[in-house]
């Protein structure tokens, strides 16, 4: 979740059953909502009956952009809190219809706030905050509050006063597999409105090193003899675009919280991963389309 030493683990990411963290000085005075897990509706349900686009970029939908700015998480295992402000950012510009100029940061939440006051105990050096409960803080009366009340310098949870702004989600959806991520991303599932889409994706050390921008699509290289691509843990993106135009090329777009020169510098802060649906079982996956996926609906 944070760039540091590649070590040795899994294969797969294993969702421990771990009970929710206790809310330290709170970012606005809230108990955690209870985050729905109602079943999504069945494949044949498509809004209005239309076939899901080949391929669809909510950067660009008929001109318009409706993805806020990438942003660096440096150092601090929080790519979580960055990947749920994210999606909740894009998801309240595309559900309120107010496109956005690429690179501009409207509306701009806080990352820090969500995290520091919420997070897991161990802060920026903590093992893993699942989106479920990141999200969870994020229905009233909690929420996320504007990025300019609290942008994480220095990094610590910040005591709110009566001039706080805060918007909040009504719903957070767990989405079954590929193709209801691609449905909520379109703006054609049955079940919400559409938006980006928070993906839990295993992390392999090659992906630190990737540099393929967005002309080449990353999947994790099998181990050879003469090197073994370990696996460094999981890491949590906003998916905002797929592509299915081409069968042997299916790839998720992926706004990422590494900054756009350092890491991947010709993707400016995205990549693509390739989609997973009907690889074999040797396949080394990323598991980005069938562990733990999230949509959300703004308040």
């Amino acid at each position: 979740m944070r760039r540091s030493s590649p070590r040795k683990s899994s294969s797969r990411p294993a969702k421990k059953a771990a009970s929710r963290p206790a809310k330290k000085v709170s970012s606005r005075p809230a108990k955690k909502a209870a985050v729905s897990r109602r079943k999504a509706a069945p494949a044949k349900r498509q809004a209005g009956g239309r076939a899901l686009p080949k391929a669809f970029d909510l950067r660009d939908v008929g001109g318009k952009n409706y993805i806020t700015s990438v942003k660096d998480q440096a150092d601090c295992n929080s790519c979580t809190a960055f990947a749920v402000v994210a999606t909740i950012e894009g998801s309240y510009n595309r559900q309120k219809n107010r496109p956005i100029q690429p690179g501009a940061d409207t509306p701009g939440f806080s990352e820090a706030q969500l995290f520091f006051c919420n997070g897991p105990p161990g802060g920026c050096s903590c093992h893993a905050w699942y989106p479920e409960q990141a999200l969870s803080f994020c229905f009233s009366p909690g929420g996320v509050t504007d990025r300019s009340n609290n942008d994480g310098t220095p990094r610590q949870c910040k005591t709110p006063d009566g001039s706080w702004n805060w918007t909040t989600i009504r719903d957070a959806r767990r989405l079954r597999d590929a193709t209801e991520m691609k449905r909520w991303i379109s703006g054609k599932s049955p079940d919400g409105p559409g938006g980006p889409v928070i993906a839990v994706m295993l992390e392999y050390a090659d992906l630190r090193l990737w540099k393929g921008g967005e002309s080449k699509t990353y999947s994790p290289a099998q181990d050879t003899p003469d090197a073994i691509n370990w696996r460094i843990g999981g890491h949590v993106v906003s998916v905002v675009g797929y592509d299915d135009t081409k069968a042997r090329d299916q790839f998720w777009i992926c706004k990422n919280s590494w900054g756009t020169t350092e890491w991947n510098p010709a993707g400016k802060g995205y990549f693509r991963v390739k989609q997973e649906t009907g690889l074999g079982p040797r396949a080394r996956k990323t598991y980005i389309d069938s562990f733990d996926m999230w949509g959300v609906v703004l308040a």
